[in-house]
């Protein structure tokens, strides 16, 4: 242990560190924990959040010392902006905590951010989308998340696979008892629906949130979600679980669908997989 205290942004830089290494230094993370009190103060608002989602990546959700962090993040909240606010919603809706006080100032931040005009990545935008969507946030006012599935709808296009997957999970039922309403519909029906159409095979798991997702929206593209369930049964047949295939068949069920090669398919590869169990 150094005799001379360890500066506040070496702290926050080094936590960092260790998380993107995967490497739990429990000797230099209790060190760290004794700083925290003294340090927090002088970080910035990024520092708070790289500290945040270091100690839920190294598998410190619970740890006492992230109510001295979500403190901080409140107090500093108004410096935020998107990436340092989508990485410390995510990390917060992965730690074991709940204040009433922080979400309500992090939502008052996302609200005054898409007021601004301000445009997150595509990578923000699902990043928080599926931590709020995902979590008891509990706290996301019904025109905020408005917002964000329209700007969704703009930016799809340019997520990765798996950042289209978490958003379409989440988007058709983030209104209570699954209430859909019309941008929630535009979504799927529009922008998403497209996106669906010119993908290649997609891993499983990908799709059952796609499929769970346009179901649960009660899309009118049971046509186009049906045709990526065909690609990826083709490529990926093998890798399809039997919760995986119940899931997919669920959601076809849902969607209307009438294409007996599928839902026969996913039947006997259900039926096999038991067995084989």
């Amino acid at each position: 242990r150094q005799q001379e205290p360890i500066p506040a942004a070496a702290v926050a830089a080094a936590i960092h560190c260790l998380a993107r290494g995967n490497v739990l230094h429990e000797r230099f993370v209790g060190v760290a924990r004794e700083a925290l009190p003294r340090v927090l103060p002088e970080l910035e608002s990024r520092q708070v959040s790289l500290i945040a989602h270091a100690y839920v990546r190294l598998g410190l959700a619970e740890d006492p010392a992230l109510v001295l962090v979500w403190n901080r993040a409140r107090q500093v909240m108004g410096e935020y902006e998107w990436p340092a606010l989508a990485a410390l919603v995510q990390a917060y809706t992965k730690s074991a905590f709940s204040d009433t006080g922080f979400s309500c100032a992090a939502v008052q931040r996302l609200t005054q951010l898409l007021d601004s005009g301000q445009v997150p990545s595509p990578a923000n935008t699902a990043c928080l989308v599926y931590a709020l969507g995902r979590s008891q946030f509990g706290q996301v006012p019904h025109r905020v998340w408005g917002d964000l599935i329209a700007l969704c709808g703009k930016q799809v296009a340019a997520m990765q696979t798996t950042e289209f997957a978490n958003v379409c999970a989440v988007v058709g039922d983030v209104y209570p008892m699954g209430q859909v309403d019309a941008t929630v519909r535009e979504f799927f029906d529009g922008p998403a629906a497209r996106v669906l159409q010119g993908s290649g095979p997609l891993k499983p798991v990908d799709l059952v949130k796609i499929v769970t997702g346009f179901a649960t929206a009660r899309s009118d593209q049971g046509h186009i979600v049906v045709a990526a369930v065909r690609k990826t049964l083709l490529a990926h047949m093998a890798l399809m679980s039997p919760l995986l295939v119940s899931k997919i068949a669920s959601g076809l069920h849902r969607l209307k669908v009438a294409d007996a090669d599928v839902l026969s398919t996913l039947d006997q590869l259900r039926t096999s997989r038991r067995s084989k169990q």
